[in-house]
């Protein structure tokens, strides 16, 4: 193969002006940074640039291009690896971690189908709270130096799928005058100090699934810290929540993806088939419930009581056996459930924390719940990106093309949180025959019925249902797309409370 580089084009990218080329994520830099990493340094005329800004940082240049070696800086706080990506070998066995990682014009020399494998070793490589900067070219890519196209949102997507936070990107022109477009971009690993979310890190990207119960159950614990955070009772350092509410979303999550032929198991072929907590002849009833059917404080037909209490009973015991048993820490459990016998219901006619509870008790640690609150904006996408992904491989080994990747996308989005539907409200005014305006305490029937956006719609999409409430049609359309203020609030409240 031929050389990727000279010593005349070495003495060319010496030349550059390192604060032209890195003056754009100066302000990311702490002077006190510790470890430093670059890959592909060069020359090391960043890395030179960076020690300026840090002088107590120790960096790490990997570099396997000999062409360079002489140019690289050495002496106390500098160390040379030869290595190469993708592989990285030597600097992810030397079992150091760094505060800083820095690709400049590096990522487009990296094959499409190994940038994954990439992002997945510079993820463990980076300590939480470090940041990750890549300047690669977007355009003009130049085969003959083994460079590639980078895709437009491709980088974006790779930071999703490995639970980074996108702090800054932008498109730059070339400062050689060159008809290329380079796109600059600033990740952060998020920290919650506790531990909590490198943890949640490892089991949503890198530990072994037989099945994708894990990512199921974080993906219902995620969802409850961000829709029913009351629920939860705290013990110390540990959160309870009732077990039956666990289970009810667990349903929740899988109904749409079984319904849709969405493989959550290389055995998983079609359907229910193989999936422990849906072979009940009860889950058969309710499968074809909608997403708002298994919300909080929803009430359940009477003919669909019982088969409802068999399936979140069936879903308990198989979150109990399976994803509670497998996630670890330390060789422990993480989670606990504990099941009760005594006080579990035969039916269920509405889906209340009270009822719910006699199922028993989950529990999970105080820190890991607060991550999960905190951090729900980037939790949330990760897990869906790469649940989206592992369905989609087991779909490609069954070789079932039948169902497309819109299938599968619409399958994990829930239509009731995005999709401007008030209909549970208008069926349960019906139901009451009459319910009191939040806003003006006037009588409301089903026939001056309006369903209002407490938080409006057009600013912010959500629909769950406390966001749902009753109101008159002049009081809606009085207040309209308008955020309503803390005295209407406050003046409200009793009203708003009682309607929930």
């Amino acid at each position: 193969m031929d050389k990727l580089y000279t010593r005349e084009m070495a003495a060319q990218y010496q030349a550059m002006d390192p604060d032209e080329i890195n003056g754009w994520w100066k302000h990311f830099l702490d002077r006190n940074l510790q470890s430093v990493l670059e890959v592909g340094p060069g020359t090391g005329r960043d890395a030179r640039w960076i020690r300026e800004q840090c002088p107590s940082a120790t960096i790490t240049l990997v570099e396997p291009d000999p062409v360079f070696h002489e140019f690289l800086p050495s002496g106390d706080g500098w160390r040379l690896i030869n290595d190469s990506l993708p592989e990285l070998h030597r600097i992810v066995n030397s079992d150091c971690r760094f505060d800083l990682i820095v690709l400049n014009a590096v990522f487009m020399h990296v094959a499409p189908n190994q940038r994954s494998r990439v992002f997945r070793k510079l993820t463990a490589l980076m300590r939480p709270g470090g940041h990750l900067v890549i300047q690669t070219k977007l355009n003009h890519p130049e085969p003959e130096r083994q460079q590639h196209v980078v895709a437009d949102g491709e980088l974006q997507r790779l930071a999703v799928e490995h639970g980074w936070v996108i702090a800054h990107e932008s498109i730059s022109g070339d400062t050689s005058g060159r008809n290329i477009a380079w796109g600059r971009y600033v990740l952060r690993l998020p920290d919650d100090a506790t531990g909590a979310l490198p943890l949640l890190r490892r089991i949503v990207i890198t530990d072994n699934k037989s099945s994708s119960y894990k990512l199921g159950l974080l993906r219902v614990l995620c969802t409850l810290a961000s829709e029913v955070p009351g629920c939860a009772r705290v013990d110390k350092s540990t959160v309870i929540l009732p077990a039956g509410l666990v289970g009810l979303y667990w349903l929740r999550t899988y109904v749409p993806l079984i319904n849709a032929n969405v493989p959550q198991s290389p055995v998983n072929t079609y359907g229910a088939q193989k999936l422990a907590f849906a072979s009940h002849p009860s889950f058969s009833r309710i499968k074809d419930l909608g997403s708002s059917d298994f919300l909080l404080g929803a009430p359940v037909a009477a003919d669909l009581q019982h088969a409802m209490c068999q399936s979140i009973s069936a879903a308990v015991s198989n979150i109990k056996g399976q994803p509670v048993n497998y996630i670890r820490l330390d060789e422990a459990p993480l989670f606990e459930v504990r099941i009760s016998s005594s006080s579990k219901p035969k039916s269920l006619a509405q889906l209340t924390p009270e009822t719910l509870a006699g199922f028993g008790e989950f529990r999970l640690p105080l820190d890991f719940w607060r991550a999960l609150r905190a951090h729900e904006v980037w939790i949330e996408p990760t897990l869906l990106s790469n649940w989206q992904r592992l369905s989609a491989g087991w779909l490609a080994n069954q070789k079932r093309t039948q169902v497309q990747a819109h299938d599968v996308a619409q399958a994990f989005t829930w239509s009731d949180l995005s999709i401007r539907d008030t209909a549970v409200v208008s069926r349960r005014v019906a139901e009451l025959q009459e319910a009191t305006c939040v806003w003006t305490s006037a009588s409301v029937t089903p026939r001056n019925l309006n369903v209002d956006h407490a938080l409006p719609f057009a600013h912010w999409p959500c629909n769950q249902m406390w966001n749902l409430l009753p109101t008159t049609r002049v009081a809606n359309q009085s207040k309209s797309d308008r955020v309503p203020t803390a005295g209407l609030l406050d003046e409200s409240r009793h009203r708003i409370q009682d309607w929930w």
